[in-house]
């Protein structure tokens, strides 16, 4: 490019004037059809229609012409240059010079400015051209096309540079877009960066999508413009799939942003604007002649695409409704997201309104520039609030070391044992801290005493108030199973925290007698059934709650189980309930097996299971 640029400076214009010579519309004529014969050079054109007459509609047509190459005699290098976006054959004075796409289906390269040398011809002979040609309606982001051939004869170095005079021109209208694209693309992949690392921040995985098709559509359009020489379909192909998933992208970007699905209504208009993408789809897998027809027939559907358009561009409006609620943090954001619906409605309606055609190009630079400016605007906030992000869960992350050292209160790893007794436990909070606890003390009198209970609620909360009872259990050892849980209910209810919670607690005697107090809490099994222990209100629930107690005798080798609800209600991908039958079937098994069995089911809350052997020996802890 550079060499062809120092070319066009270094020429001397008037021996560039002499070197060059266009072929004049006027030298020209053509017909509608499709003949080899007439390419002869003998061929009676005299019928056929001149230039001034040609319509850009016609799928398949010839073009003869006829010159002298007088201004070229002191050429040596001669070449033609050939102007056209579709396919075509040339031939110089009935001879086939060139072949260029195919004539079957009207598709030829991205680089439809071509030099094609000439054989030594006399300059006095007459100069026969005849072109064979095939072309199609304008296609996806065709913004060079031209109907008629534009033929240009002269010297093979001179014709190369007004080949790069013509790039250069071409380049200057897109290459400031191209390099805001450039960055905008770029900043765009950052945005995936932060979205592996941050999974619940779709909205960057949208507008970093977004940003790379428009990179895409932006180089797509540079190579276009530039007349790089790769397939017409590809560059067809990479505009209309940039053309489908730009505006979807922007719309699931914009109501991401809020946390809102996108309303029916702009998905309808979605589909209304991919209407002529559907339609040039069509065109593009039919034949030139089927192509111009359906052109022709679907013309009105343009008018339907840039009304749609025009709507999508209140999508921000609508995403951010009721304005005055918006947050002071998202403030910023949604005045970006404004001026970029605002460019989007304010671009197509220009399309939509004939009268204003004149001023499209001056629109298509403020809506480009606005729109980047937006994005940036966009990126540069989004990266500021996901820095926020970033520090507020390295707050939380501190939170969560105190969380999981509440956890080991609730589920401490060593547990106090009197002697001939064996005790198991398995614990699996449903996330990284549970409302799940349980406590085991050896009382003053030898007794074993066990506290199992369920707080109501998931997560730190849970744990929280779990952490709550179990202090408020603290320096009660002297007091009887139902008098600790009258006690628990009036902490929990004096806390003022809310929520309710289950709870039992057994106290185990040397002798085998068991006395049980049950708040709520699902009753413990022992030989695999379940003890018909009666159930009183769960703590927090009412004030001046009162329990009873239940006296039974636990014989040497027999186990009580004590299991917590996320074992019965383990639910199945099918929906079905691990249930209550289940339970009392593997109530036998040990406490790590069944709270395995119901976690491999489908682990839907805190799972707690407890089990408390007499026998005569030490007790182990899990």
């Amino acid at each position: 490019m550079r060499k062809l640029c120092l070319l066009l400076l270094l020429i001397p214009w008037p021996l560039f004037a002499q070197s060059v010579q266009p072929v004049s519309r006027s030298q020209c004529v053509w017909r509608a059809g499709d003949d080899p014969v007439w390419s002869s050079p003998s061929l009676d054109d005299s019928a056929w229609l001149p230039a001034e007459q040609f319509r850009g509609d016609i799928p398949r047509f010839w073009v003869r012409c006829q010159t002298q190459l007088d201004h070229l005699r002191s050429v040596q290098d001669q070449a033609i240059q050939v102007r056209f976006p579709g396919a075509y054959q040339l031939f110089l004075n009935g001879e086939l010079l060139s072949t260029y796409g195919s004539l079957a289906n009207g598709f030829a390269s991205n680089n439809f400015v071509r030099d094609i040398p000439l054989p030594a011809i006399s300059p006095a002979q007459p100069v026969h051209i005849a072109l064979r040609l095939a072309e199609r309606p304008p296609g996806f982001g065709s913004y060079l096309g031209v109907g008629w051939p534009e033929l240009t004869l002269g010297e093979s170095a001179l014709l190369e540079a007004l080949r790069g005079q013509i790039v250069i021109s071409n380049v200057q209208q897109v290459l400031l877009y191209v390099a805001i694209s450039c960055i905008v693309g770029i900043i765009g992949f950052l945005q995936f960066g932060l979205f592996y690392y941050d999974r619940t921040r779709r909205d960057l995985l949208w507008l970093g999508l977004y940003c790379v098709v428009l990179l895409v559509l932006r180089l797509n359009a540079l190579a276009h413009y530039a007349l790089v020489d790769y397939p017409g379909r590809v560059q067809q192909a990479l505009f209309l799939v940039g053309n489908i998933l730009s505006m979807p992208l922007e719309l699931i970007f914009f109501f991401a942003l809020v946390g809102r699905r996108v309303p029916r209504i702009f998905w309808l208009l979605v589909l209304c604007y991919q209407a002529e993408s559907l339609v040039r789809l069509l065109v593009w897998f039919s034949p030139p002649d089927l192509a111009f027809h359906i052109t022709r027939a679907t013309s009105s559907i343009d008018r339907m695409t840039l009304v749609a358009g025009t709507l999508a561009g209140l999508a921000p409006a609508v995403a951010f409704w009721p304005w005055n609620l918006i947050a002071a943090r998202m403030r910023p954001l949604a005045v970006c997201c404004f001026l970029w619906g605002a460019a989007d409605a304010t671009w197509f309606s220009v399309q939509a309104l004939s009268r204003v055609q004149v001023y499209a190009s001056v629109f298509f630079e403020v809506r480009a520039l606005l729109t980047a400016a937006s994005i940036l605007c966009l990126l540069g906030l989004l990266f500021r609030q996901q820095r926020q992000i970033t520090e507020e869960r390295a707050q939380l992350g501190g939170e969560l070391r105190a969380a999981r050292e509440i956890q080991r209160i609730l589920a401490p790893d060593r547990l106090p044992t009197a002697p001939g007794l064996a005790i198991e436990v398995a614990f699996r909070p449903m996330r990284d801290v549970g409302g799940d606890f349980y406590l085991c003390r050896v009382l003053e009198n030898g007794c074993q005493r066990i506290l199992v209970g369920d707080v109501s609620g998931k997560g730190a909360a849970a744990a929280m108030t779990a952490a709550l009872l179990i202090g408020g259990a603290e320096d009660h050892d002297a007091f009887s199973p139902t008098e600790l849980l009258a006690h628990l209910d009036r902490v929990l209810r004096d806390s003022g925290v809310g929520g309710f919670a289950t709870c039992l607690c057994a106290d185990l005697a040397s002798d085998g007698s068991v006395v049980l107090a049950n708040a709520g809490h699902l009753p413990p099994y022992c030989r695999g059934q379940e003890i018909p222990v009666p159930p009183d209100l769960p703590l927090g629930i009412t004030s001046g709650s009162s329990y009873s107690e239940f006296t039974f005798h636990l014989d040497a080798g027999n186990s009580l189980t004590f299991i917590s609800d996320g074992v019965v209600e383990a639910r199945n991908e099918s929906g079905e309930l691990f249930g209550f039958d289940r339970a009392r079937e593997l109530s036998s098994n040990s406490a790590e097996e069944i709270a395995r069995t119901a976690e491999r089911f489908g682990q839907q809350d805190d799972i707690t299971v407890l089990t408390l052997t007499c026998a005569p020996v030490l007790a182990r802890v899990v």
